[in-house]
């Protein structure tokens, strides 16, 4: 398998906007974090009034929203904790400068340890900044590939259940 960061190459043309640019920067950052289990890069990623909203989580009975990078720290520590080494890969961007809005959409996969499986999860996401930090965050992913990878759904459930829920 190649080293994550050198699939994360945007597939999409290249942003001329400064915004668009801060864009790419902050959401590259964030997916290396990711990759690398590194909980204070991806903290930096989101302000401190931040906003992270998981629309498909109830189907997994995990956080659908999340207010506050120190609501984010405790639900994304126990998350980052027991997640494979994560391989993102396809990332796509798309802008909306004048309502301040990014689209992403990025493939990922990761082996699952202990199993002959890998997980495979194609993930949309729409976000705002503030600055060069997410201020609303919105993610867009397929529980139905996660509870496959990752051996059903209590055991998806295991790795994704934090003391943090909050409904919407």
């Amino acid at each position: 398998m190649t080293t994550p960061t050198s699939r994360l190459t945007p597939v999409t043309p290249a942003p001329t906007s400064p915004a668009a640019q801060t864009a790419q920067r902050v959401l590259q950052q964030l997916l290396h974090g990711f990759q690398t289990a590194d909980l204070p890069t991806v903290l930096g990623c989101f302000a401190e009034d931040a906003v992270i909203e998981y629309p498909y989580a109830p189907q997994m009975g995990t956080a659908v929203r999340l207010e506050g990078q120190a609501a984010i720290g405790q639900y994304l520590r126990h998350a980052l904790q027991g997640m494979p080494p994560l391989v993102f890969s396809q990332l796509r961007l798309n802008h909306d400068l004048a309502l301040g809005v990014h689209w992403a959409e990025v493939h990922c996969e990761a082996p699952v340890a202990g199993t002959d499986r890998t997980y495979r999860q194609d993930y949309v996401m729409r976000f705002e900044l503030r600055g060069e930090q997410f201020l609303h965050y919105r993610e867009y992913w397929n529980q139905l590939a996660a509870r496959e990878a990752f051996g059903g759904e209590a055991a998806a459930r295991q790795l994704f259940t934090a003391t943090c829920l909050v409904r919407l």
